[in-house]
């Protein structure tokens, strides 16, 4: 987590990674790299100098944390919480503040001709993801993948990435795109 939740009482300090966060999403290609962070959906890229070269954007406008999506968190938090770290989220339950707005964007690839995949941040691991790709800066197309697949690597027609079934176990999968 790039944000975090400090709790202090006496001389013991609790510290967690506060909810709806999400690390930087940065990915690295030739010319430069390209990175995602905080509430607006946007990817903005650089250069190898350090100069910003474009900025991908799609009209969403930023999503604000609902009290569903509190009661969500709290409900896939305590069903997988166990030994110390449940202690230590029952410490700073009361007083754990949730942001205004959920992250846009929680992770990046890049794809064998260049274009930029962005994951749309999901506030619940069972939703289905939602991936933007954009192509020299601007929206190309969108796809929906399985909840539960993380996609690692996109080809041509390919993409490639691990499916989780609902025990958790692990399937490396590879799924043909249809452009139609």
């Amino acid at each position: 987590h790039n944000e975090r939740f400090v709790k202090q009482v006496g001389d013991m300090r609790t510290t967690v990674g506060a909810p709806f966060t999400t690390e930087a999403s940065l990915v690295g290609f030739d010319s430069g790299f390209c990175y995602a962070f905080g509430p607006l959906p946007e990817v903005r890229c650089f250069d190898r100098t350090g100069a910003l070269t474009r900025i991908a954007r799609v009209t969403d406008e930023p999503r604000v944390v609902s009290p569903g999506d509190i009661d969500r968190y709290w409900d896939e938090l305590w069903a997988d919480a166990e030994g110390y770290y449940r202690e230590v989220m029952l410490r700073v339950r009361d007083d754990l503040t949730f942001p205004q707005y959920l992250p846009a964007i929680s992770s990046l690839v890049v794809d064998d001709e260049g274009r930029i995949w962005a994951r749309r941040y999901q506030a619940s691991e069972a939703d289905a993801d939602e991936w933007w790709v954009f192509d020299e800066g601007e929206l190309a197309g969108s796809l929906t993948a399985p909840a539960g697949f993380e996609v690692f690597d996109v080809e041509r027609e390919l993409v490639a990435g691990v499916w989780k079934d609902d025990l958790d176990v692990e399937y490396v999968v590879v799924f043909r795109l249809d452009y139609r």
